[in-house]
This record gives C-alpha cells, structure tokens and sequence, in this order.
C-alpha cells in the first residue's frame, strides 16, 4: 500500500534548504492578487512534487481576528471574503500542480480567548455562519481533498470531538466528502490538557465517532492503533465507521494517483 507524505509547505517548501520561500499569507492577503496567490500554489506544488511529497497542510482558511495570536500571521487577514478567494485560489494552484490540500483550521481556530494558541473560542451562531464558514466553504467548492481540525475549543467543547462540528457542519451543511485529519497529536491531548476523556481509548473512540478519519500521531503510533482497536473490540466505535475512514483514506490516496499501476521497476 502506498504512503502519502504531508508537509508544512504554507508559504513554500519551508522546511527544506534552498526552496523558495514567498511572502507569508498576511502578506499575499494585503495584495488583494487572488491569481498572485494562486502562481505562488502552483510553484511550492512543484517544489513538493520533486521532493515526492503529495500532501500540503495548507492553505490556512481561518480569519486573523486578533493580532495578539500567535499564528495571525498564517491567516490571509480578517475579512471572510477576501480569505475565501484566496483560500479558493490556493487550492485550485496547488491541486492543478498534483498536490492535495489541507483547509485548516475547521473552524474558529484563529479566534481563540486573549489570543492564546489551542485555545476556546467563543462564537455565535451567527458569526460561525457569516464570519469563519466562507473561506472553507470556498475551498470546499473549489475541490479541497482534505480537512485539518481545528486544535482548540469551541464554546468549551474540543472540536477534535465535536460531533456538531465535525459531522453535522462540515460533511452535512457543507457537504465536504474528503478526508478529516486531526492537528499534531490532540487525540492525546483530549486525555491530557483538556482532561475530557478519561484515557486514550476514550478520546480516540470520541474523535473517530466525531469525525476524525486520520490521526496525526507523531510520538506513539503504536499506543495509538492499540487504542483503536480496543475501541472497536470494545464496542465503543463500529467496524462501519472504521471502514468508513479506512475507505476516505484508500480514496484520498487514489486522487493523488498512489494507488495507479506503476511498472516493475519504476522509481516511486
């Protein structure tokens, strides 16, 4: 079976010496040049693609509120529309160059109290649905393969095991079909900062039944899979969901032409 290896490409291959970097998201969001933005996609997906790598987490769809925050910078800047056209000409330049997108944080993620990062944010119906669903709405329509949840809260509840959020927002209001991964470790979190869940098994069954198809575990994958296994074996998550997830991956993977025939011999 074929990996997918994902990146933190937000403003070009960053992570990678001798990669061009471009002007930071604020900065593209200030230029109010969707098409710039959408060049700049299009060459950090070329420098991906000859480092193999098929999978960006970007691009940021969350709205820079409060400059107090510590990732403000990330966002295209605070105003829903002009995020939504950038967002929109993100995916459609990085998707065109064979690379999927990520649309993160979903939702309400550059919002948190008194600008601490992973932190809750309190939002109104109201403004969920004028202010901070536009721009992954946007992405959505414009063919976004994945979606990041967001780290933090939402009116006291974790979204990595939100329901609402998760299920009933994203894949019924607004239709997303793709695959829902979780931010860098916050299964473990539900257990250890948020103290919603009593042990692993417990969060990971609540983040699965909530939406999660993928786990970004990066320090115990194997503690993980235990986990999920004793939640399925346990009755706490149903093999339909499991397979549910296992078939948004198997698909995701097949847009990216991974799961394609190549010839004996071929360089992957």
């Amino acid at each position: 079976m074929p990996a997918v290896f994902g990146t933190d490409a937000v403003h070009g291959v960053n992570n990678v010496p001798g990669a061009t970097l471009y002007p930071h998201n604020l900065g593209l969001g200030a230029a109010f040049d969707p098409a710039l933005t959408g060049e700049i996609a299009r060459a950090t997906a070329q420098d991906m693609r000859a480092m193999n790598m098929d999978w960006n987490f970007s691009p940021v769809a969350d709205l820079g509120r409060d400059p107090r925050w510590g990732r403000f910078y990330e966002t295209f800047g605070e105003s829903p529309w002009l995020v939504a056209d950038q967002v929109a000409a993100a995916v459609t330049g990085l998707q065109a160059g064979g690379v999927a997108t990520t649309l993160k944080h979903f939702v309400g993620y550059g919002s948190p109290g008194l600008g601490r990062d992973r932190a809750d944010a309190e939002i109104s119906q109201k403004a969920l649905h004028e202010l901070y669903l536009p721009p992954f709405k946007a992405g959505i329509q414009a063919g976004a393969m994945s979606v990041m949840a967001n780290s933090g809260s939402v009116n006291g509840i974790p979204v990595h095991a939100s329901n609402a959020i998760l299920t009933d927002l994203l894949r019924g209001e607004l239709g997303f079909k793709g695959l829902v991964v979780s931010d860098w470790n916050d299964i473990d979190r539900l257990v250890t900062v948020y103290r919603t869940h009593a042990d692993l098994v417990r969060a990971t069954a609540a983040s699965v039944n909530a939406g999660i198809d993928l786990y970004m575990v990066p320090n115990d994958v194997e503690q993980y899979a235990a986990a999920l296994k004793e939640a399925v074996e346990g009755g706490q998550v149903s093999p339909a969901r499991l397979d549910e997830a296992a078939l948004r991956v198997l698909t995701f993977k097949a847009g990216l032409g991974l799961m394609d025939a190549r010839p004996a011999g071929a360089a992957s």
